[in-house]
């Protein structure tokens, strides 16, 4: 062979390796970066025999690394021989991996120290913190770390004095009380009850309560909860649907569509929600804590509401029933499951029997201290002011108030003194009822009217204007059966009758069919002969 064919055989080898090393390189970079170069790109293709060759090296290249794995990968390798299986060395790889992992325990929250959870807890609000108190024993530490309350101490609880000084007092961490926690609650509440003070100044002449309760409620961000709880103690909480406020009492409805079961219910308690840290322009703060007041609690054991507690009215779609006196629940006559409840609250003391109670025991009213008087023989059955309204959930139907109502020595029969605010025979006292007396209902999914029920709420203040006797409760609009006949009107009589704590209320109505309205015609109030000697320290 000539010296030139030599030299062109020499050429041609060396492209031929060069093209070869350039196809190599740019397949591993192509795999290297995780893109296929064979199925888009037509200038990167390899020719299949190329393509083997590289194969071939590659696995050449590859046996020192797959004998150095061989070693750390014999007993899962064998493991799975043993068990005759067919998988790719991949997926054994994988599940090898998954074996040592699946010994290790996973990390949680406890693993972190305390300062990185003190970090978190310091994002928290204050509402999240005092539950956060009460997991375990290391978080309840954490939650009460000074340092965090000593924030929302000064978001809430400092005053204009305390927020120009550099740095606040330090409490002293030997006493509990004077913790960051306690002193910051402490100031707040002290705060909120003094802001009561001047919320309730005003008084009505009406009711001659105090004038602003409904703006009181809603500025203190006050709501109500109701709690079931069943055979097993577990509570069931539902906050409320919905609440309305009158001149004399208020409504809070509960309706919902996951009530327990009633048959599984052992008792039902209605406690109130007061906020206990506020923004500057006087409402509630978002996420603030809350103090809980007892209400009312009652025992709602299937057994004991069939037997003790009968139905006092019905429409097609439910059954209703009186607990209490002045909680409504009502039950589904198809499976007798509970539709909704209802509590009607007077509003004599209400703002400070939701802010000043406890979790397990209601606010008391302070015992009254009587005024002997050996001077007038009458003394305690005159000068009374009464209020007596009847309504629905929603709106007042009828409501008067009387002045100087009285009882004479004659009219004291029994143990009580009757006053007759409405006498039956004197045709001016007599007045009539704006609507029917009906009671409209509403749940999540159906509504409808209870005929002949409605809302009775009874007022009387002694001759000092100091509330004697409140009461709000529902009652039945029932037949009389032994009524006088009266001549002034066309249509049936009917009686409003409750007995209470210290007295009873009766009221008479007739249906007026020329108006379609119910003219309340009577008003009587047994009062107890007992209360009044307590009241007033007489001796009847």
């Amino acid at each position: 062979m000539s010296v030139a064919g030599r030299l062109l055989l020499l050429f041609g080898k060396k492209m031929s390796v060069f093209r070869h090393n350039q196809q190599l390189s740019n397949y591993l970079a192509s795999h290297k970066s995780g893109t296929h170069t064979g199925g888009h790109n037509t200038n990167n293709r390899l020719e299949p025999r190329t393509t083997d060759q590289m194969r071939t090296l590659q696995l050449h290249d590859s046996k020192s690394h797959a004998q150095q794995r061989h070693q750390t990968d014999a007993s899962p390798r064998k493991s799975s021989a043993a068990s005759g299986s067919s998988k790719s060395r991949g997926v054994n790889a994988v599940k090898g991996r998954s074996a040592i992992g699946s010994g290790r325990r996973r990390a949680n929250v406890d693993d972190l120290p305390d300062e990185v959870l003190l970090k978190v807890f310091g994002f928290l609000p204050a509402d999240s913190l005092v539950t956060c108190d009460c997991v375990c024993k290391r978080w309840h530490q954490l939650a009460n770390d000074d340092s965090l309350w000593e924030r929302l101490y000064r978001s809430y609880a400092a005053s204009k004095s305390e927020l120009a000084e550099r740095r606040l007092q330090s409490a002293k961490s030997s006493d509990p009380k004077s913790s960051w926690k306690a002193k910051c609650i402490h100031k707040c509440i002290e705060r909120r009850n003094a802001r009561i003070k001047t919320l309730l100044s005003k008084s009505s002449p009406y009711t001659h309560l105090p004038a602003n309760t409904d703006k009181a409620i809603q500025k203190l961000g006050i709501g109500w909860e109701l709690v079931l709880r069943d055979n097993d103690k577990a509570d069931h909480s539902f906050a409320q649907s919905d609440g309305y406020h009158l001149p004399t009492s208020s409504t809070v409805r509960w309706y919902h569509l996951q009530f327990p079961p009633i048959r599984s219910l052992r008792c039902l308690s209605i406690i109130a929600k007061a906020p206990v840290f506020f923004k500057k322009d006087g409402s509630a703060a978002d996420n603030s804590p809350c103090q809980r007041s007892l209400l009312a609690q009652h025992d709602l054991h299937l057994g004991k509401l069939s037997t003790n507690h009968q139905p006092v009215a019905h429409d097609d779609l439910i059954d209703l029933r009186v607990i209490g006196q002045s909680i409504l629940v009502a039950s589904w006559k198809d499976g007798g499951e509970l539709a909704f409840i209802s509590a009607s609250l007077h509003n004599h003391g209400l703002v400070h029997r939701c802010t000043q109670g406890s979790l397990n025991r209601p606010y008391i009213v302070p015992s009254h201290k009587p005024k002997p008087d050996d001077i007038d023989p009458q003394y305690g059955l005159h000068d009374y002011t009464c209020v007596v309204e009847l309504r629905n959930q929603r709106s007042v139907l009828w409501g008067q108030q009387f002045k100087n109502v009285h009882c004479v020595k004659q009219q004291k029969e029994e143990g009580f003194a009757r006053l007759t605010p409405v006498q039956p025979d004197v045709i001016s006292d007599h007045s009539y009822a704006s609507k029917k007396l009906q009671l409209p209902w509403k749940s999540d999914l159906f509504k409808g009217i209870v005929q002949d029920f409605c809302i009775l709420d009874v007022t009387i203040h002694d001759e000092f204007l100091k509330p004697f006797w409140c009461l709000s409760c529902p009652v039945k609009v029932a037949k009389a059966v032994d009524s006088i006949v009266n001549y002034s009107y066309d249509g049936e009589a009917y009686v409003i009758s409750h007995s209470g704590e210290k007295g009873s209320v009766k009221i008479n109505l007739i249906w007026d069919h020329s108006k379609e309205q119910y003219a309340v015609t009577g008003v009587f109030l047994d009062i107890s002969l007992e209360a009044i000697n307590a009241w007033f320290s007489t001796n009847y």
